[in-house]
């Protein structure tokens, strides 16, 4: 988003071109920062993480009746409300599903967008179907709660909010933007559709709401991807070669002067 800021470029270039060493937490966002800011140089693909000692499936069989009914399914949204996340199309997707399956919708965060997104939800008289969290600092917990994540987002560099619900078993219906096909499988741990095709992203939550066995195999496979291929343990390993490889280029730098 900085490297977009044209008063920003010189300075975002300059600081990437003269580290050591950069990373990026997916493949297209190195992608846009060569493309945005004409980079040459090499850039380590390093994903984010999640820790399982904080983001596991959590026990809410008691909450989970403060939010909805037995025969309700959960959909959930969590973010910052920034008009890039579309919580417009939450609103509308969730309106989609809600008219085949018995549903309410969390939104959990605090944003610029929220009052907009309050009114949308009073036009269309969804009130009684949707509660408004605010910002949560139990946050595996509170995923937890989710039958499904909703991430339709126009941009974003990874969706770390997807590898957390992922690790809670919580499949994600989202769009194809970003880093989010890197990390969300189509067909395997969710559903991905184009951006703004909220129709498309409704029939895929419908399917997984209404099919018990195929929700529980894209549970399975969430907490499978998340633990074998975004642990902290992989992923911190990954940083400390980076780290050791850099050092090393140091010490043969300083031998080279001493010698």
């Amino acid at each position: 988003m900085l490297g977009q800021d044209e008063s920003l470029k010189d300075l975002i270039r300059l600081g990437i071109n003269e580290s050591d060493a950069v990373t990026a937490v997916s493949m297209d966002l190195i992608n846009e920062t060569r493309k945005v800011l004409d980079i040459t140089r090499d850039i380590d693909l390093t994903y984010n993480f999640v820790d399982k000692r904080v983001y596991y499936p959590r026990d809410v069989t008691d909450l989970r009746g403060d939010y909805a009914a037995p025969d309700e399914k959960i959909l959930m949204h969590i973010s910052n409300f920034r008009p890039v996340k579309r919580v417009g199309d939450v609103v509308d997707v969730f309106a989609k599903v809600s008219r085949e399956i018995k549903a309410k919708l969390l939104l959990v965060g605090e944003g610029p967008e929220l009052p907009k997104i309050q009114a949308k939800i009073n036009e269309m008289g969804l009130e009684n179907k949707v509660r408004f969290l605010g910002k949560q600092d139990e946050i595996a917990q509170v995923i937890s709660l989710a039958d499904l994540l909703l991430l339709p987002s126009e941009k974003e560099s990874f969706g770390l909010v997807a590898l957390e619900a992922m690790a809670c078993g919580v499949p994600t219906i989202g769009s194809q933007a970003g880093g989010i096909p890197e990390l969300v499988q189509h067909g395997k741990t969710g559903f991905l559709a184009p951006i703004g095709d909220t129709s498309a992203m409704a029939k895929y939550a419908v399917k997984l709401l209404s099919d018990e066995a195929l929700a529980e195999q894209f549970r399975e496979a969430c907490l499978k991807r998340s633990c074998n291929d975004f642990s902290r343990d992989s992923i911190t390993n990954q940083y400390e070669d980076i780290y050791y490889r850099v050092l090393g280029r140091k010490v043969l730098g300083m031998d080279a002067i001493r010698g």
